[in-house]
């Protein structure tokens, strides 16, 4: 049944973080979040991405194997778990099945992953019940976590979007879908077709930054050059594969792989049509697979395709290709942007610009294909494609943060937009979101070391409204127990300490004397360690008490003094050899002073010539302009001045051809001689 109110809290799953662009805005989105009263959890569920600290963000960090983990929910029985969740039906269960097989094919199925799937189902479905955000932020990532939080926020009515990296480094927020479904099929073309000056001038730069670095969306330029074969024949037709098993194309019985692909029900069914167009037609085709997929490999590939490398940068690609021909995949910003004619074959949201040739049969891809090689209306479309690119800049994409000039919305927009759809609101306190946190964290891990980075104690709900200028920059005040960015020996001790927390939970659960004993123990300790300044009162307690047994009972008297000077001994070696340790240590760490200042000083070195080379490479780009500019002007100017010469002769003839004229009419009109006489 769905909820009648919520909290105010923003519910994100697996957010990314893999960039400073990405950490800027969501720590932006955050620490706005807190200023309203909102507050922003972030559950990540991958293995190889921790969530750093941000201010006023609550963080859940799960591994990504979660589906094999008998820690989850380890409440509810291991086997014969039943699916009773009315949001998840069990030919979901099966698509996830489906999608994590085909994810890591050396892993088959087997009971284990059922059960796995039904309590993450399970955990999921408590999560959203106790916690009741108004708001829930899923990422287009369909590992089994984040479809079942969209699944279950959907049906227990929060407002819940899709995130996703657009084309400009930037975010792209969509509520229904990315592609067929996309909120851009739904404005009217209007808005880009007859756009003014300053969007046309806008699109202009976006443009230059996507021909400046193919490789966007937050992708750092690769360095692997294509090493092209002189025997490809022209023209040549490039094809950019999407990651074909994270947008479920070619899994038999998922329907959006239906929807957002409507021409192929499978990938290589449509490589190896068009390696038969482009082989019919003495072409060359050239595929190159998503960095992610590992699906689309050169051992699959039809005869006379030219497979690529992932790894290969764009740029040298669609530099040599004449077209590309694209599905879903963001690269045909960068070939229009490049100059590049492109045929889309399935609903991108590119197409619902008109700036692109788009294939809707199967029968009329040819005909497409060399639609786009004559280039067909194309400085028409690289109009409306510029147009469109300042459209998406200033109206659907969120800028990665405030100091974005370019985009004119950024995380506070987001936040407003999210705020304002979200349902009726209950009144809550953080006091009561921390400790369902912490029971939700408990259930997902099995122990006590739940979670790294939001408070130990409970926050103070008055500090976390309070802000001060620092650096110039509004930013929060940390409450008592919160943290911020852990150094790597920090992250180090948070780990071990996972670790060692592990066997103490299970001897207190299964042996409970034990723990008794050892907290006894330890408290025996510690207040020897309080009273006795330290382990070495302690020795030198054992050491004295030792000597005056030996004085009293004559008997033992040479073994107690041989086994106190031994003991002495040991003490005074072990001073010895810390007091050498701490020379050493305090030796090491002034070399590694000075090292790390010598790299420092290399780094910053290093950024002032990366900045140098950005300004050079800007300044040979805004050379290069005026040059064709000039150019341009050149053409038009003496374009101008051959129309003036072509009238100027007109104008001679029409002027020869009068006065002709005039010379025949007054002869005509003169008498004849006789009559005179």
């Amino acid at each position: 049944m769905p909820l009648k109110a919520f909290t105010r809290t923003i519910l994100a799953i697996n957010p990314l973080h893999g960039t400073p662009i990405e950490y800027a805005f969501w720590k932006e989105f955050g620490a706005y979040s807190a200023r309203q009263g909102w507050r922003l959890i972030t559950i990540s569920v991958t293995s190889f991405v921790i969530t750093p600290p941000m201010q006023g963000v609550l963080s859940l960090d799960m591994d990504s194997s979660a589906v094999r983990n008998a820690a989850i929910m380890s409440h509810l029985p291991a086997e014969g778990l039943e699916l009773s969740l009315p949001w998840l039906s069990r030919e979901d269960v099966d698509l996830f099945e489906e999608f994590l097989v085909r994810l890591k094919p050396d892993q088959l199925y087997d009971k284990m992953m059922t059960s796995g799937l039904i309590r993450l189902a399970h955990f999921v479905d408590t999560a959203v019940r106790t916690l009741r955000p108004a708001v829930v932020l899923t990422w287009n990532a369909p590992p089994p976590i984040p479809a079942l939080f969209r699944k279950a926020g959907l049906y227990y009515g929060s407002y819940t979007v899709l995130v996703e990296r657009s084309p400009f480094d930037s975010i792209w927020v969509e509520e229904k879908g990315l592609f067929a479904e996309s909120q851009i099929w739904q404005c009217n073309r209007e808005k880009w077709s007859n756009s003014s000056h300053e969007l046309h001038k806008l699109g202009m730069t976006i443009c230059n930054s996507l021909a400046g670095n193919p490789n966007s969306g937050f992708r750092a330029r690769q360095r692997t050059k294509w090493n092209k074969k002189h025997d490809l024949r022209r023209p040549l037709l490039f094809l950019p594969m999407d990651n074909v098993v994270f947008t479920y194309w070619g899994q038999k019985n998922h329907p959006q792989g239906k929807i957002d692909y409507p021409l192929f029900d499978e990938p290589h069914q449509a490589i190896a049509e068009l390696a038969r167009i482009a082989n019919y037609s003495g072409w060359s085709l050239v595929v190159k697979s998503h960095p992610s997929c590992k699906e689309i490999i050169r051992e699959k590939m039809p005869e006379g395709v030219e497979f690529v490398d992932p790894k290969v940068d764009l740029s040298d690609v669609i530099d040599s290709a004449d077209i590309a021909i694209v599905f879903n995949t963001k690269v045909a910003f960068p070939a229009l942007a490049m100059g590049k004619p492109v045929v889309t074959l399935a609903p991108n949201p590119i197409a619902a610009s008109g700036a692109t040739y788009h294939c809707t049969e199967i029968g009329k891809l040819h005909d497409v294909i060399e639609e786009a090689l004559n280039k067909t209306d194309f400085e028409q479309k690289i109009h409306l494609f510029r147009n469109f690119c300042g459209f998406l800049v200033s109206e659907v994409f969120y800028g990665a943060s405030t100091s974005d000039k370019l985009h004119l919305h950024g995380p506070e927009d987001l936040v407003d937009s999210l705020v304002a759809k979200s349902g009726p609101i209950v009144p809550d306190n953080a006091e009561r979101t921390y400790g369902i946190l912490r029971n939700i964290a408990m259930l997902a891990r099995g122990d006590r070391a739940a979670s790294y980075y939001y408070p130990v104690e409970k926050p103070d709900t008055k500090a976390l409204s309070g802000y001060s200028k620092q650096s110039g920059r509004i930013e929060p005040i940390y409450p008592p127990g919160w943290t911020k960015e852990p150094s790597p020996k920090e992250s180090m001790k948070l780990y071990f300490k996972k670790l060692w927390w592990r066997p103490i939970n299970y001897l207190m659960k299964n042996y409970p004397p034990i723990g008794t004993i050892g907290r006894l123990g330890k408290w025996g300790l510690t207040t020897l360690k309080k009273t006795f300044f330290g382990i070495g009162g302690i020795a030198l307690l054992v050491i004295a008490g030792l000597y005056v047994a030996g004085a009293l009972v004559e008997p033992l008297r040479w073994y107690l003094v041989g086994i106190a000077s031994a003991l002495l001994l040991l003490c005074g070696g072990l001073l010895a050899l810390l007091y050498a340790r701490s020379i050493l240590n305090r030796i090491i760490s002034d070399q590694r002073t000075r090292v790390s200042d010598i790299k420092k000083a290399l780094s910053a070195l290093n950024a002032t010539l990366v900045e140098l080379r950005k300004e050079m490479k800007t300044v040979e780009k805004e050379m290069k302009t005026a040059e064709r500019e000039l150019s341009a002007t050149k053409d038009d100017v003496f374009l101008i001045g051959y129309d003036i010469l072509k009238e100027q002769n007109k104008l001679a003839e029409k002027v020869s051809e009068l006065e002709t004229q005039a010379s025949n009419d007054k002869s005509a009109k003169r008498p004849p001689n006789d009559s005179i006489e």
